[in-house]
């Protein structure tokens, strides 16, 4: 049983990558002059998942890997694009703006806290990660929430805004969860393996 979860849970990051690159990839190729951003976001995952593919059964240094370019670096590019996209598109600026200096600290702490503790397996390392990238999180989604709400733009970018807020809550409770049960916060009675499949999956669509 463990040798099946060990291989189960080292594929699995590098098939929710790959799924994503193929996704990006149609997208990237339908537009006649692709920007920058998205060539960018389409060869960091396509090589993130070249590079988990490489590490193979190294569970920890694949996790690691996987949460340093979706968290760390789509993560962050996701939330710095809310911040700018929300005022033109949407129609209404976002309150308490400065905020976003002290969420970019907190998130940049978190996830080193994060990756340390996924690749070296030390559960003391992993527990500092919680607290800076959920008060990350709190931050931006008070501000960024309340602006969604207002909005008097009723688009369909401005639900696909809504949608993408509520889906890094839910992937945000599901990480925390897990992350939780691994330093031995939490104790989960439940399906861990389908947790884990539920967040590795919410993150590839988020």
């Amino acid at each position: 049983v463990v040798g099946w979860s060990g291989r189960v849970l080292s594929d699995l990051p590098f098939t929710v990558l790959s799924l994503a690159a193929l996704l990006w990839f149609e997208d990237w190729q339908r537009e006649a002059q692709p920007s920058p951003l998205r060539t960018m976001r389409l060869a960091g995952v396509t090589g993130l998942a070249m590079l988990v593919r490489s590490v193979g059964l190294a569970l920890p240094l694949a996790m690691a890997a996987t949460h340093l370019g979706t968290l760390g670096f789509l993560g962050a590019v996701m939330l710095g694009s809310l911040y700018q996209m929300i005022p033109v598109v949407a129609g209404a600026p976002v309150p308490l703006a400065r905020l976003a200096h002290l969420v970019h600290v907190a998130f940049v702490v978190g996830v080193a806290a994060l990756v340390a503790g996924l690749a070296t397996g030390r559960p003391d390392l992993l527990g500092y990660a919680p607290p800076p990238l959920l008060g990350a999180l709190v931050l931006f989604l008070l501000p960024v929430g309340f602006a969604l709400a207002r909005a008097p733009t009723r688009s369909a970018t401005v639900h696909g805004m809504r949608l993408a807020v509520a889906g890094l809550i839910a992937l945000a409770a599901l990480g925390g969860i897990l992350a939780l049960a691994r330093t031995g916060y939490l104790r989960i009675h439940g399906d861990w393996i389908g947790m884990l499949s539920a967040h590795a999956a919410l993150g590839g669509v988020v």
